[in-house]
């Protein structure tokens, strides 16, 4: 069944909740939801990026999208399994469609980190388009390098509100 014709239902209460899980149907704020599901199956979350790089690449999305690609496609999940990490040719075939994109740089970044693992990384010609795109940014380059370790922003998208800290354990 195609992606447009199928929702996403969470349970709750009486009745489950059911938002879209296509780009085109869904508000801005499902297809946010949408992206940051890791326990989504690769196939959906695959359908779903392929949707959103398509928009972007025809300039038809807006940037909100394009930070919706980079948790589908991450090479690093923040807390879902390994087996739902796309695979790597997904991933390039997006870095591929998105070079040409402006500021689609941090994206593009996301889309090919490093792991440590070959079988998620994505090929080196990937990586070396990546690194030309990014230039000189010492902090994109320890992303993608797998080097750095992501902050609170990169992970969630947004800064705390004002009074709220975050503590260790």
């Amino acid at each position: 069944m195609p992606i447009r014709d199928r929702p996403l239902c969470v349970p709750g209460g009486r009745k489950p909740a059911c938002i879209s899980v296509s780009p085109s149907s869904s508000s801005p704020k499902e297809v946010r939801i949408n992206s940051s599901l890791e326990h989504l199956p690769a196939g959906t979350g695959t359908e779903l990026g392929d949707a959103l790089v398509k928009k972007r690449r025809n300039n038809d999305g807006t940037a909100s999208e394009l930070w919706c690609i980079a948790p589908i496609g991450s090479r690093k999940l923040f807390y879902g399994p390994m087996n739902q990490v796309l695979p790597a040719s997904t991933a390039s075939r997006w870095v591929e469609s998105l070079a040409k994109v402006p500021n689609a740089t941090e994206t593009l970044v996301r889309l090919a980190q490093k792991t440590g693992n070959v079988t998620l990384d994505v090929n080196a010609q990937t990586t070396s388009l990546v690194r030309k795109l990014i230039g000189n940014d010492s902090d994109l380059e320890a992303l993608l390098s797998g080097e750095a370790q992501s902050d609170f922003d990169r992970v969630f998208g947004e800064e705390l509100p004002g009074g709220l800290v975050l503590e260790n354990s």
